[in-house]
């Protein structure tokens, strides 16, 4: 009797083993094709949102310009060349390369100024250059949003027109535009007295969704994007201690 209780024991045992395994695996095969689905079902709506009619993100392969060789002053043009980089334009240039093929000048509408490889020395590029070097490379349908330069304020008024920024971007045109240090709004400094917002930086526009535009900073090691509301994005381009300038980069 005592052989057989522990038969059927072991029996029991070895039944609710295989009855256990039997429904992990299932369980776990039932996981995996869920996550897959999950996948398959992410991507399909992230392209279709991306081409909704208030939203629209855009590819780039971030560029830096920092380090030893690099032209650590030279935001405008890795800016440019992340744009340029979208459309498979000026494909085999890196950041050095690129420039180096941008003309010099006293006047930022006709060239660089002062030096865009030492960092600090203040070398700019405004809108006009910007699109004379774009449309050189092949972005034929590139266009000026806002350039305060010539005008003593924006092109198209005092203030530039978020609508005109949200409409490149809907269009499929990454935007380089002049903000401020990772688009900090307000007074606040650091130790050293710094302040963000009263700094100059030019960035490009990859996205918009959800009245916030969406960009990433090349004066970083490597790509750390963000994103910024309508309104105060706004408030920064439109800022009197710099004034609005930017390109829509389009093929």
């Amino acid at each position: 009797m005592q052989n057989k209780s522990k038969r059927l024991i072991s029996l029991l045992v070895v039944a609710c083993l295989s009855i256990f395994v039997a429904v992990g695996l299932n369980f776990s095969m039932t996981s995996v094709s869920a996550a897959n689905n999950y996948r398959k079902t992410y991507r399909h709506k992230s392209r279709k949102y991306n081409h909704a009619r208030n939203s629209r993100f855009m590819h780039y392969q971030f560029i830096s310009q920092k380090g030893r060789g690099n032209a650590n002053d030279g935001c405008e043009a890795a800016s440019l060349l992340m744009a340029l980089h979208h459309f498979d334009l000026a494909k085999h240039y890196n950041l050095a390369q690129f420039v180096r093929t941008i003309p010099r000048s006293k006047d930022p509408e006709k060239g660089y100024t002062k030096n865009p490889w030492k960092l600090g020395t203040g070398a700019s590029l405004y809108p006009r250059a910007l699109l004379k070097v774009a449309q050189r490379y092949g972005a034929k349908k590139s266009y000026i949003i806002d350039d305060y330069y010539k005008h003593g304020h924006g092109l198209y008024g005092r203030k530039a027109s978020a609508n005109a920024f949200r409409q490149a971007i809907l269009k499929g045109y990454p935007v380089v535009f002049e903000g401020c240090n990772h688009m900090q709004f307000g007074t606040r400094t650091n130790r050293r007295g710094y302040n963000g917002y009263r700094s100059d930086r030019v960035m490009l526009i990859y996205g918009y969704r959800n009245h916030r535009f969406y960009w990433t900073d090349p004066d970083q090691w490597y790509n750390r994007p963000g994103n910024t509301p309508e309104k105060a994005f706004m408030n920064i381009i439109n800022a009197p201690i710099r004034g609005p300038r930017a390109v829509a980069i389009g093929k």
